[in-house]
């Protein structure tokens, strides 16, 4: 019998044995092995929580709430049951979800066709004017990637990163390209 533990960054695990989950029970919010026993282990949690532990889940499409606390747990159950055991909790796991909303939008732009603006909101259900703060303020100047921005035949804008081409290296087979090269030449006059 699957054991789960949910930790408090909204990670679930899964487990072969109660023993092996009794290992990280102190790094652990919740452990179920139900329906029933997710449903009590999460009744004090608030909505925005259960929206947090979905959208970590991977395959879980992304959701603005739920109808109810017993239609999230369904669904949330649904997803976990599928998750195969890990040979031990990883100690140093935790920067950076490989599902969250900004790998998305990452893996959108990093397409060779890039992404239009309404391709990274169907994505993420973000507002327009939400993609292009995200875009200008996280990607461009807290990531510091270089983002670029074309027009598309139709007129849609497209989005993309621009990845860094490899260096090139100078020729150094002759003074002059030594000099170009480092602003001096091969005696060290500038």
């Amino acid at each position: 019998m699957k054991v789960f533990t949910i930790d408090s960054e909204s990670r679930v695990w899964a487990f072969t044995s109660l023993s092996e989950a009794a290992g990280v029970q102190s790094q652990t919010d919740a452990q179920f092995s139900s329906e029933a026993g997710l449903l009590s282990a999460t009744a004090t949690w608030s909505p925005s929580r259960l929206l947090e532990l979905w959208a970590g889940l991977p395959g879980s499409t992304p959701v603005r709430r739920f109808t109810d606390r017993k239609t999230a747990i369904r669904r949330i159950w649904n997803v976990v049951q599928t998750l195969t055991p890990t040979e031990s909790k990883p100690s140093g796991a935790g920067r950076g979800r490989a599902n969250s909303k900004q790998a998305q939008v990452l893996g959108l732009l990093n397409r060779a066709q890039g992404a239009t603006l309404q391709d990274i909101v169907a994505a993420t259900g973000w507002q327009p004017h939400t993609v292009r703060g995200f875009l200008s303020g996280v990607v461009s100047k807290r990531m510091k990637l270089a983002l670029r921005s074309s027009k598309s035949n139709d007129g849609r804008r497209i989005y993309s990163l621009d990845l860094p081409s490899e260096p090139t290296q100078p020729e150094r087979n002759n003074q002059s390209a030594d000099k170009v090269a480092h602003g001096f030449d091969s005696e060290g006059r500038g």
